[in-house]
């Protein structure tokens, strides 16, 4: 999701295709994902264990981590994602997620963040997707 959102804001209708699919390109793939959902099912994938219901963290797709604490896990996927000083971070709230001052607040602490932005996603199943730019 986070990849496609930086593709659609690069996008210019009046390019011609291949100077788009350059833009398109060019826009996303700097850009990592992270994801914060929950377990359907117990597994292993990516060398990572999980329990049917236990909070999970994929970051560009990959299963990276397993907890009880969705934010935590946040943090975690975003350590793992890359956070660079000068990195741009937004998070997307979706259902179940904590409020937006309460998320900033602890990225901003656990991670040193300085541009961070928190919106409303509305996304169920992921309480958090987050792009790292």
């Amino acid at each position: 999701m986070a990849q496609g959102l930086a593709a659609a804001f690069a996008f210019d209708g009046r390019a011609s295709a291949p100077r788009s699919v350059a833009d398109l390109t060019e826009a996303w793939q700097p850009v990592h994902c992270v994801e914060v959902t929950t377990a359907a099912a117990d597994r292993s994938a990516d060398g990572v264990s999980v329990r049917a219901g236990q909070a999970i963290v994929l970051v560009d797709g990959k299963l990276r981590a397993a907890g009880d604490d969705q934010l935590e896990l946040l943090v975690q996927g975003l350590a793992l994602a890359g956070t660079p000083s000068g990195c741009a971070v937004t998070v997307y709230l979706g259902d179940g997620a904590p409020e937006a001052n309460v998320v900033s607040e602890r990225l901003q602490v656990a991670l040193r963040l300085t541009d961070i932005q928190v919106l409303p996603g509305g996304q169920a199943l992921y309480p958090f997707i987050a792009s790292v730019e």
